[in-house]
C-alpha cells in the first residue's frame, strides 16, 4: 500500500448495514496519546431504490424508514468518509470481518476512490488474545457492556462506537488492576447478582520469567518490529549536531530504533561502492520481514512528509527496496527462492579505521563472542557476512538529505550485530 502520508489520530467506526446497503455511518477520531475525542461524525444514509421500498417502517435499532428517506446518499457523504478513514488507523469491534470489507465494497459499489488504512486495530481480536473470553461468557460488546455496567447496546453507530471505547477502557484498566486484586474479588465481580453463570476463576499469579523474557525486549531502547505501536510514530525537525535542523523519527517522543533477529543476508559489503563523501560505503542487503517492513514503510511515508513540508527539493529514496528498486544483479535465487525486497543496513566506521557497530558471533550454545577487528577489511567483513547467513540486527533511523547528490531517505545504521555462526538460514524454515 502506498500513501503519501500518516495521518493522525485513530479513526473508531461503525457500520449499521444490511447485506446490501449500508444505512448508518459513524466514527470518533481518537488522539493516540492521550485518549481524547479529536472529533466525530454521524450519518444516516439513504438506500438505493429498490432497497429503500422494501425496508420496514421501523428498523430493530429504531431508525425509521422516514428518517432515511430525508437522509443522504452514500455518494453524498462519501467524502466525509473518506476524509476521516483514508491515511489512518482503523479501529473497530469486528471491524475485520465486517466494516473494513463493507465500506470498501460501498465505495467500489458507486465508482468511487475508495479510503486506504494504515492498519486496523479488531478489538474483537485484541481483547481475545490479551483480554480473554474465561473473563466473560464471550466477547460480544452487549455482553462487555453488561460486564462493567455500561448500559445496553443501541445499535446505533455513534453510540457503539462510543461504547466500544469505553469498553476498551475498562478492561485496559482491569487488566492493570488484576495482579494486584484477590482473586475471590475477581471471581465474584464479573456478572450481576441475578445472572446465573457461574464465573470461571481467573488465577492473579504474573507469568513466568521465562514467559516475560520472551515477550520483552531483548536490548534496552530497541523495539522489536511486533512491539511497535504504529499510531506513536512520528517524524519531526530536530536541531541538528551539524548546525540547521534534521529529520528524527521518534515512537513516543523517543528516537525509534528497532531489533530485528534472524534477518536473512542477500548480500554482505562490496568495496566498490562510496558514499557522498567518497568514503568506502560499508552496507549488508538482508531480507526483511512483513512486520518490519510495515514498521518501516509507515516511517518512510512519514519522514518524506516533513521532508516536503521542509521545502527539500531532493528525490525520496525508499528505505525498503521493492522490485522496482532492486537492481537486476540484486535479484539473486538461493534454493529457488527470489528476494525481491531488501534493506540495507549500514556498518559505519571512524577517521581511526574502527567499525562503530559492536559485532559478535553465536555458537552453537547460544553464546555471543565479540569480533575484533584491527582495521576496515571489506574482504573480511563479506566473509563474515556471506550470503544466507543469519543476523540479529539492533539498528537506528539516521534521515539524511544529500542536496549536492539531490537525493534523501531514512539509513538503517548497524549498532550492533550478531551472526548465527556455521547456520544458514534453511535450517529455520
Amino acid at each position: 500500500m502506498e500513501l503519501n502520508e500518516y495521518r493522525w489520530g485513530i479513526a473508531f467506526f461503525d457500520l449499521e448495514a444490511k447485506k446490501e446497503f449500508i444505512y448508518e455511518f459513524g466514527v470518533v477520531l481518537l488522539c493516540p496519546q492521550r485518549l481524547s475525542v479529536l472529533d466525530s461524525y454521524s450519518t444516516l444514509v439513504r438506500p438505493d431504490d429498490p432497497y429503500f421500498d422494501s425496508l420496514e417502517p421501523v428498523m430493530s435499532n429504531g431508525i425509521t424508514r422516514d428518517e432515511l428517506a430525508s437522509a443522504p446518499t452514500f455518494p453524498q457523504i462519501a467524502h466525509k468518509v473518506y476524509d476521516f478513514l483514508h491515511g489512518r488507523i482503523w479501529a473497530g469491534h469486528f471491524i475485520d470481518g465486517w466494516d473494513c470489507p463493507r465500506i470498501q465494497e460501498e465505495f467500489e459499489k458507486f465508482g468511487l476512490r475508495a479510503p486506504q488504512d494504515m492498519g486496523t486495530i479488531d478489538s474483537w481480536k485484541l481483547l481475545k488474545e490479551r483480554f480473554g473470553e474465561h473473563r466473560a461468557r464471550n466477547l460480544k460488546m452487549a455482553t462487555l457492556a453488561n460486564c462493567f455496567d455500561l448500559g445496553n447496546q443501541t445499535h446505533r453507530s455513534l453510540d457503539d462506537v462510543r461504547m466500544n471505547i469505553d469498553v476498551l477502557m475498562k478492561c485496559s484498566m482491569f487488566l492493570l488492576l488484576e495482579p494486584s486484586l484477590p482473586n475471590a474479588l475477581i471471581t465474584n465481580s464479573w456478572f450481576s447478582q441475578n445472572d446465573t453463570t457461574i464465573p470461571v476463576p481467573v488465577s492473579v499469579e504474573t507469568p513466568s520469567n521465562a514467559a516475560v523474557q520472551e515477550g520483552s525486549n531483548v536490548y534496552d531502547g530497541f523495539l522489536e518490529p511486533d512491539k511497535v505501536l504504529i499510531p506513536f510514530i512520528s517524524a519531526s525537525l530536530v536541531p541538528s549536531s551539524r548546525g540547521g535542523q534534521k529529520i528524527q523519527v521518534l515512537h513516543k517522543d523517543h528516537p525509534l530504533q528497532l531489533y530485528c533477529r534472524r534477518l536473512r543476508v542477500i548480500f554482505g559489503p562490496n568495496s566498490k561502492y562510496s558514499d557522498h563523501a567518497d568514503r568506502l560505503k560499508l552496507n549488508i542487503l538482508v531480507d526483511p520481514s512483513p512486520s518490519l517492513c510495515k514498521v518501516l514503510d509507515v516511517c518512510d511515508n512519514l519522514a518524506k512528509w516533513v521532508s516536503v513540508k521542509s521545502d527539500s527539493s531532493s528525490e525520496w529514496l525508499p528505505v525498503v527496496k521493492i522490485k522496482n528498486h532492486l537492481a537486476d544483479s540484486s535479484r539473486i535465487d538461493y534454493q529457488k527462492k527470489i528476494y525481491s525486497s531488501g534493506i540495507q543496513l549500514h556498518i559505519p566506521y571512524g577517521d581511526s579505521t574502527i567499525y562503530a557497530t559492536e559485532i559478535y558471533q553465536r555458537d552453537a550454545s547460544g553464546n555471543d563472542d565479540m569480533v575484533f577487528f584491527s582495521t576496515v577489511d571489506v574482504d573480511e567483513l563479506k566473509s563474515l557476512f556471506a550470503s544466507e547467513t543469519l543476523v540479529d540486527a539492533c539498528f537506528s533511523l539516521d534521515v539524511y538529505d544529500y542536496e549536492q547528490q539531490n537525493t534523501a531517505g531514512i539509513r538503517l545504521v548497524a549498532k550492533k550485530l550478531i551472526i548465527h555462526a556455521n547456520y544458514s538460514s534453511s535450517e529455520y524454515e
